[in-house]
């Protein structure tokens, strides 16, 4: 989702750009759309300890931070609470030196995510930023024309992040009406999702790396997952329709479970696939069909030119997709 701002930022200027890692997996080292913006030498991939001089003490907690195990979540947790937060930064942030190079007249672009699970970044940001703008753009986007109690915490976290960044970027008009419930700050704007900028697709699907998928004569459909159990109503009737599609001779079916977690769930048949090292685009443009829960990809196989079917049975009669609401899906209600 930040890829299309860097590449569009970096055609506008030659100041430097950083993407900062700020735990201490590799796992987005080696991804082609990084690579992709690294060909520009104005645009470095940075650890965060690359911000920092750490002492060796800091350099033990980031290392122990960045497990994500038990010692982070106590420290999440206790700043969260005042008391403890300030004890809490003038033991660990104490002398802490940030590189002279990240300190004044920079933007940062950070992601819907709450800065108290950034930790180092958390103080990087909110304590030192001085002359740094801030703009937090989305991670996704909402795609219930009315989102149930499942997404409260999320509506709460951007209400109280809005106070804290410069500009934040809400998706669409939908998803503000439910925001003002929860007091969002008047410096939003609604830009949607550089995702899906029409230049941006185009570039991407220019460097996505070739796969091979077996090729067949069936009807082929690939069946896109949710993020989560939760945000669906009858999860049950996703399986049966899941064993229903899979007994059809004339049908070929692969299931892709959502890239952020890559979870099943649910057992599959053994005739059904699971795709989830295959790049979701090279799964759309194989497929004739797509068939969906919620997820943001149906945006791609609808820009792509594929018919995209939404399953309008696994949620209850008032929880409608926008992709149903303006009639851009074929919608199955049985």
């Amino acid at each position: 989702n930040i890829t299309p701002i860097i590449y569009s930022i970096s055609k506008k200027t030659k100041n430097k750009i950083y993407i900062i890692k700020t735990d201490n997996s590799d796992k987005f080292i080696n991804d082609f759309r990084i690579n992709f913006l690294l060909k520009n030498k104005n645009i470095n991939f940075v650890n965060i300890e690359k911000i920092y001089n750490f002492s060796l003490f800091q350099k033990i907690l980031f290392h122990l931070i960045s497990k994500k195990n038990l010692v982070f979540k106590i420290l999440n947790y206790l700043l969260l609470i005042e008391k403890f937060s300030k004890n809490l930064k003038s033991i660990f942030f104490n002398n802490i030196k940030i590189y002279s190079e990240f300190q004044n007249n920079k933007i940062v672009f950070i992601d819907h995510l709450l800065y108290t699970k950034l930790f180092f970044l958390n103080y990087f940001i909110f304590n030192e930023r001085k002359n740094i703008k801030l703009i937090s753009i989305p991670h996704g986007i909402p795609l219930l024309k009315k989102h149930n109690k499942e997404w409260d915490r999320a509506k709460k976290d951007l209400s109280e992040l809005s106070f804290k960044v410069d500009k934040i970027v809400i998706q669409h008009k939908w998803w503000l009406n439910e925001l003002q419930n929860y007091k969002i700050n008047s410096n939003h704007i609604i830009i949607g999702s550089a995702r899906f900028e029409k230049s941006w697709i185009f570039k991407y699907l220019s460097i996505l790396p070739k796969e091979n998928i077996e090729d067949t004569n069936k009807l082929k459909i690939v069946y896109m997952s949710a993020n989560s159990i939760d945000h669906i109503d009858y999860d049950y009737l996703k399986e049966e329709t899941i064993n229903f599609l899979s007994k059809n001779s004339n049908v070929k079916l692969k299931y892709k479970p959502h890239p952020r977690t890559n979870r099943l769930y649910r057992k599959l048949p053994l005739n059904v696939e699971n795709v989830y090292k295959f790049n979701s685009l090279n799964l759309i443009k194989w497929a004739d069909i797509i068939i969906g829960d919620i997820s943001s990809i149906m945006i791609d196989a609808l820009l792509m030119d594929k018919m995209y079917i939404s399953l309008k049975y696994l949620r209850q009669d008032d929880n409608i997709l926008l992709f149903e609401y303006y009639k851009s899906c074929i919608k199955f209600d049985s």
